[in-house]
């Protein structure tokens, strides 16, 4: 059998810090892990290599950068999130 893919926690992730809407970051990660099981993820991997940037991987060509895919840490979006509101709020 193939050896099964599962996310690291992130060690460095404050569960009780809140971002700027006010929602836990442990609420947000017990959501994502209901979601998206972490269990699940080499099934995910495998149903994303079928479409995007995965065709031209596979050809050895480099993929147009529109084509974009990858679990990231949720804690780098939710920080991009708060600073992309901080940013709007400043300029608008």
């Amino acid at each position: 059998d193939k050896a099964m893919l599962i996310p690291e926690e992130n060690p460095t992730i404050d569960k009780h810090r809140k971002s700027i809407s006010g929602v836990t970051y442990g609420s947000v990660l017990n959501g994502l892990i209901e979601l998206y099981k972490p269990e699940d993820l080499s099934n995910r991997n495998s149903i994303s290599r079928k479409d995007g940037y995965w065709a031209f991987i596979e050809k050895g060509e480099t993929p147009p950068t529109q084509y974009t895919y990858g679990e990231f840490d949720w804690l780098f979006m939710a920080d991009l999130l708060d600073r992309s509101s901080a940013y709007y709020d400043e300029y608008n």
